[in-house]
Order: structure tokens, then C-alpha cells, then sequence
């Protein structure tokens, strides 16, 4: 993990192809104190980061983003209004070991991020 305590996650489902996760934030992580003190707001790259490590932990493989071809930051998340989010991932591995990925994240009903772009291993 990238930003060590900054979260804490539970596969719920690790079909093929698809990984549904719980994941808690730590709303007294650092990475809040400047993105936002007033009003924490859990940074996007960091909302990526986790689809990626999540991704890596399910596989068994360290992973590097060769491109995003659309990312959308639909709602913003507070924190300390609610810890956990919803993360749903859906992929596919391509003849030359690309791994297309698919991803959501929510909290409630409330759509956060949708990701679409490629890892490799590495």
C-alpha cells in the first residue's frame, strides 16, 4: 500500500474477471490535513490508487497504469461523512497481457469515480 494506514479493504467477490470491495478511509490521514482541512476531500489520484492496488492484491501482481482513457469525477467524497466506499472492478486480460479495466466507485447510491484504462504487470 502506497499511503500506508490510508485505508482498509475486504474482497467481498473475486469472480473472474470482476472484484467488488469494501473499502474504509482513514479520515484522520494526513493526506487530509491539505486536501482539505476544513472540508477533506478524498483526492481522485488517490481513488485511482486504490482501484489499483485492489486490482494488484486480487491478481497477486504488481501493477502500473499504462494509460487512463477516461476517468470522471462524478460526486465528491467527504470522509468524515462516510468512511467506506463501494469499489466494483471489472477487467479483462488481452492477448499481449494488457488488463482492461472497468471501475466504479461509490458510496451509497452516490457514484464517486469511473474509471476506464489499462495496467500491466511489472
Amino acid at each position: 500500500m502506497l499511503l500506508l494506514d490510508f485505508y482498509t479493504f475486504q474482497i467481498l467477490n473475486a469472480e473472474v474477471n470482476q472484484v467488488q470491495a469494501s473499502v474504509v478511509l482513514n479520515k484522520n490521514h494526513d493526506v487530509y490535513k491539505g486536501h482539505f482541512p476544513q472540508v477533506p476531500i478524498t483526492p481522485g489520484v488517490c481513488q485511482v490508487l486504490i482501484i489499483k492496488e485492489l486490482l494488484s492484491h486480487v491478481l497477486g501482481k504488481s501493477l502500473q497504469m499504462l494509460n487512463s482513457r477516461d476517468i470522471k469525477f462524478l460526486s465528491m467524497h467527504n470522509p468524515t461523512n462516510k468512511e467506506a466506499l463501494d469499489v466494483t472492478i471489472n477487467y479483462q486480460t488481452t492477448s499481449d497481457s494488457t488488463i482492461s479495466v472497468n471501475a466504479l466507485i461509490s458510496s451509497n447510491a452516490t457514484k464517486i469515480l469511473k474509471f476506464n484504462g489499462e495496467f500491466k504487470s511489472i
